[in-house]
């Protein structure tokens, strides 16, 4: 009996183009997503090494369909820029560089804690949702810097005032005992 009759037959596996979902909600998330997509394309014009789209799965796990991003914008530098049905990770061998999400109230929450920790995993360099974590972080410190500053004002200002109260107090006391 030959080798070739034992060996198993390889099995195509059909990675899907779409994951059903809509590509943007509404136009405050489907005019940025374009606008996105364009300018970059524009930026990058000439370049045939920097790759560039918006909402085209990346298929992360070979040989398992279900595992796979869509993300807003991405930028990959380092692999040719053509037109792709999806992005297979394994293939390209390059993760995306840049990532941007662009949110809204029903995926904010995605977009920050599991889509952010899955881009990590796949060694993406660069998210929004890493900027917009830190912004969110710079905006609670700055404000918690501004609430203490206020605070330490009305404290001061509070303090002057109970100063010129006791200083009045005070004269008024000598005029009266004297």
């Amino acid at each position: 009996m030959s080798s070739s009759a034992l060996a198993p037959v390889a099995q195509e596996i059909d990675y899907p183009e779409t994951d059903g979902e809509p590509m943007a909600e509404t136009d405050w998330q489907a005019i940025p997503l374009m606008y996105a997509v364009t300018g970059l394309r524009d930026h990058f014009r000439g370049r045939d090494d920097v790759y560039v789209s918006g909402n085209l799965l990346i298929y992360y796990e070979e040989g398992n369909v279900h595992a796979s991003v869509a993300p807003d914008v991405f930028v990959v530098m380092g692999v040719p820029s053509h037109p792709r049905p999806i992005y297979k990770l394994w293939e390209e061998a390059k993760a995306p560089d840049f990532v941007l999400e662009i949110t809204s109230r029903s995926t904010r929450a995605r977009d920050a804690t599991r889509k952010r920790s899955l881009y990590r995993r796949l060694g993406v360099v660069e998210s929004n949702a890493e900027r917009q974590l830190m912004e969110q972080e710079r905006q609670r410190a700055l404000a918690a810097r501004d609430s203490a500053e206020a605070r330490l004002m009305r404290e001061a200002e509070a303090r002057r005032a109970a100063e010129a109260r006791v200083a009045e107090l005070e004269a008024l006391l000598k005029r009266t005992s004297g």
